[in-house]
């Protein structure tokens, strides 16, 4: 491949700062550490993957290599480890995400190759573990504790209507070795799928779509982007904190089909013809 058509992305970490106190609603960011460049020794292809751990080793995903490398607080490289491939230990284009347990040991998922594969705390080759689509889509992980959470949603099947419904998502909690721990969440997907003119399945863009994620010490924040109110947890007990706000639902009036047309069309610009092909804006209008 020419490497001239690569366009190398620089790793960029900024603080987050208050304006002046905490009460303050507006923030600044500031750079304090940049790793990588286009001329020096390290150029990342295509980040799909940080993490910091304990000790504030950065550890850095570049998906286009397949590789995983670790750099000291001060921005060196110390160590690099996986490597593009299918065999044990290597990742393939579609690895995401860096989960790093308590213990250090660090999980990578892996579309591409259909499964998980972790690494002991000194970046050694451990074990994979399968991911089979028929067991759900995992479209999003994150760590809690000494577990692994995955969000799973079914892959929707066209039964030849106009619409089918997309399951209940989950998110499910699993140890490192991939054995199911329980379900931690459970939600309805956000509604009927629109088929398109191209008899692709589509979710609905204004639809109540479940949200959830990880909060410090070991608590666990749920939602939907409709009703406006967010539940906090612990792993297996009741809500602790309930956040709601109360709000008015309106219809999805032509004007506002035409708004988000014009919106999606100047979006889709800059894309190939054949992905415009795809995703013309009649068939994003039908999703709405």
């Amino acid at each position: 491949m020419n490497r001239s058509l690569l366009v190398p992305t620089t790793l960029l970490l900024q603080a987050v700062l208050p304006t002046s106190g905490v009460s303050q609603a507006m923030w600044r960011l500031e750079p304090t550490l940049t790793i990588g460049s286009v001329d020096g020794p390290v150029t990342f292809g295509s980040v799909s993957g940080l993490a910091v751990e304990a000790d504030g080793t950065i550890l850095v995903l570049d998906r286009y290599d397949g590789t995983v490398r670790a750099f000291a607080p001060d921005g060196s490289l110390e160590s690099a480890f996986g490597g593009r491939g299918r065999g044990p230990g290597e990742l393939s284009e579609l690895s995401s995400d860096l989960l790093v347990l308590p213990n250090g040991v660090i999980a990578v998922p892996d579309l591409g190759n259909r499964r998980v594969t972790v690494f002991s705390s000194d970046y050694s080759y451990s074990h994979s573990f399968r991911l089979s689509p028929s067991e759900g889509m995992a479209v999003r992980w994150a760590v809690l504790g000494d577990k692994l959470l995955k969000e799973v949603r079914p892959v929707p099947v066209l039964p030849g209507a106009r619409a089918v419904r997309l399951s209940r998502w989950a998110v499910v909690a699993l140890n490192p070795l991939g054995e199911e721990l329980g379900t931690l969440l459970s939600f309805d997907g956000p509604g009927p799928a629109a088929v398109n003119r191209n008899g692709q399945v589509t979710s609905r863009v204004y639809e109540d779509r479940p949200v959830w994620g990880v909060v410090p010490g070991g608590l666990l924040a749920h939602g939907s982007s409709g009703t406006y109110e967010v539940i906090v947890a612990n792993e297996n007990g009741p809500a602790l904190v309930t956040l709601s706000r109360s709000v008015r639902r309106g219809p999805v009036t032509d004007k506002i089909r035409e708004e988000e047309t014009r919106r999606f069309e100047k979006g889709m610009a800059g894309f190939p013809p054949s992905v415009r092909e795809r995703m013309e804006a009649p068939t994003f209008a039908d999703s709405l």
